[in-house]
């Protein structure tokens, strides 16, 4: 009796231990997919906020890529989050003393930006009250959370669609770059190359891609690197669409501490 039970435990825990690993293993495909597509947070040159707003919002979105397994190293990246800030109201309370009390709206567009196309976009709205408007205006920015549950399904949303655009365009694209590189356009090759993501149900996009790489010497590959690094990408056609801001945020010389 001793003895079966014995061997009821070994097979009980020989159980428990590939189920365990069979979970790791789902787990650590899933993260490779998710982790195969890059996405970077570019701010447009026009914008309301000041430098410090502008910072925050950056961060934020910049967390909110990273806690979804996104994200890129280079701001140089074909898909990019372009925020796009617009006030909705401006207020003084009529308590004593009086405090400034900001809305403001945050569209936030998904796009590939070498294809001039928008994804997904969706709209976040905060509110921010201090003591003096620029501090206001900061709160309001602070307050967006890098899970906000509306950024969140934006961004799962969006790497869905990513995910199509290599399913259903893969041949198209790679006729594409290999005229980029037949033409010597080594770098918009390299960017499109650079971009095309590892996933577990389309591997074979990722491999047309490492044989166009191949065609690339290591001089060619080493300048478009270099060139993605210190390139800031113009995200304005993004927001062209969109009503003109004539209102500016102040920069107040006089930042109160609340």
């Amino acid at each position: 009796m001793k003895k079966i039970n014995r061997i009821f435990i070994v097979v009980l825990y020989m159980m428990m231990m590939n189920f365990i690993t069979a979970q790791n293993d789902i787990t650590t495909n899933v993260q490779k997919e998710v982790n195969g597509i890059a996405i970077a947070v570019a701010m447009p040159d026009q914008s309301i906020l000041n430098e410090s707003c502008s910072q925050i919002l950056e961060n934020r979105l910049n967390q909110a890529i990273s806690l979804n397994g996104l994200g890129s190293v280079s701001k140089s990246a074909k898909f990019l989050l372009v925020p796009s800030v617009t006030i909705i109201s401006k207020e003084l309370t009529t308590d004593i003393p009086q405090l400034f009390v900001v809305t403001i709206e945050v569209v936030i567009f998904l796009v590939d930006n070498s294809r001039k196309i928008i994804m997904q976009q969706g709209a976040i709205t905060l509110r921010g009250i201090s003591s003096n408007e620029s501090k206001a205006f900061q709160k309001a920015v602070s307050s967006l959370q890098a899970r906000n549950p509306n950024l969140k399904n934006l961004i799962v949303r969006g790497k869905e669609k990513i995910v199509a655009y290599y399913d259903n365009q893969c041949d198209i694209l790679m006729k594409s770059i290999q005229s980029y590189i037949d033409r010597k356009m080594y770098f918009e090759a390299y960017f499109e190359l650079n971009a095309v993501p590892h996933l577990n149900n389309n591997i074979s996009c990722y491999e047309k891609s490492l044989e166009l790489l191949n065609q690339l010497n290591e001089q060619e590959k080493q300048e478009a690197e270099a060139k993605m690094a210190s390139e800031n990408p113009n995200v304005d056609w993004v927001t062209d669409d969109t009503p003109d801001q004539q209102e500016t945020q102040p920069t107040s010389e006089d930042e109160e501490e609340e």
